[in-house]
C-alpha cells in the first residue's frame, strides 16, 4: 500500500523482510498454535511467516498489496512474484490482493498480522486493517498481531534530530519514495484491537516485541 505522510510517499512494500529474515520465537510460537483449518496472513510480505503457516494450515490465503504480490522480486531464491510462486509450488494456497480480500467471503479460523502495522503511518488506517482481518475471523477463529516496538536502532533514529519523524515513527528514504517504522508498544496495540471491535483474548512483550490474541466481539 501507498500512503501519503507530509508530501512524502510512503512505499509500505519496501519494509517487507525476506523470508530468511524469520523470527524464531514467532514461528514457535505458530507451531504452538496450530495446527488451523482455514488459516490466513495478512501483509505476508515476502511469505517470511506463510511457508510455517502453509504446513499448519489445511488451506492458506495470503494477502498483501497489488504492488507485493504483483511485483517481481526474489523468494526462496527464485525470480518469482508472490501470486505466481504460491500458484506454482503451494497446493491449497491462494494470493489475493488487499480489494480481491475486501470482496471474498472465506473465514478463518486463524490469521496473521505480524509487523503490518508498523508500516503503516496513520492510526485509523490501523485501526481498519485490524477489522478487515477480524470481520474475517470465523466465530471461535483468532488473530494474532506483532509489532516490533523498540531496539537500539530504532532509538537512534528517533533521537537524531535529521531523522523525518511522523506520528509514532520515522521515515527513511526520499520523497518520493520512502518506508515508515512505527513504534507501537503493547498498550497502543491492544488499543487498535479494542477499537477495531475485537476482544483481547492474551497479550504480552517479548524482547523487543508486543503481541496480541485476538477474538471477535465479547468473550
Amino acid at each position: 500500500m501507498h500512503y501519503s505522510c507530509n508530501g512524502v510517499t510512503v512505499f509500505a512494500e519496501d519494509a517487507a523482510k525476506p523470508a530468511s529474515q524469520y523470527s524464531s520465537y514467532v514461528v514457535d510460537l505458530l507451531n504452538e498454535l496450530g495446527p488451523f483449518r482455514n488459516g490466513l496472513d495478512y501483509g505476508c510480505g515476502k511469505l517470511r511467516y506463510a511457508t510455517c503457516l502453509y504446513h499448519l494450515t489445511k488451506t492458506l490465503t495470503v494477502v498483501d498489496s497489488t504492488a507485493q504480490i504483483e511485483r517481481d522480486q526474489l523468494l526462496f531464491g527464485i525470480r518469482t512474484t508472490v501470486r505466481e510462486y504460491v500458484r506454482k509450488y503451494w497446493a491449497a494456497t491462494r494470493a489475493l490482493d488487499v480489494e480481491q480480500f475486501r470482496s471474498d467471503l472465506r473465514c478463518y479460523d486463524f490469521a496473521l498480522c505480524s509487523n503490518v502495522l508498523s508500516s503503516v503511518p496513520d492510526c485509523c488506517d490501523r485501526t481498519a486493517i485490524l477489522a478487515l482481518v477480524g470481520s474475517r475471523l470465523a466465530r471461535n477463529g483468532r488473530l494474532l498481531v506483532s509489532c516490533q516496538y523498540t531496539n537500539s536502532y530504532f532509538s537512534d533514529k528517533m533521537r537524531d534530530k535529521e531523522t523525518l519523524k511522523y506520528n509514532d515513527g520515522f521515515l527513511l528514504g526520499s520523497s518520493r519514495r520512502a518506508s515508515f517504522y512505527g513504534l507501537i508498544p503493547l498498550p497502543k496495540l491492544e488499543s487498535y484491537v479494542v477499537a477495531a471491535g475485537l476482544s483481547v483474548c492474551e497479550s504480552w512483550r517479548h524482547n523487543q516485541s508486543a503481541y496480541v490474541v485476538a477474538a471477535k466481539g465479547i468473550l
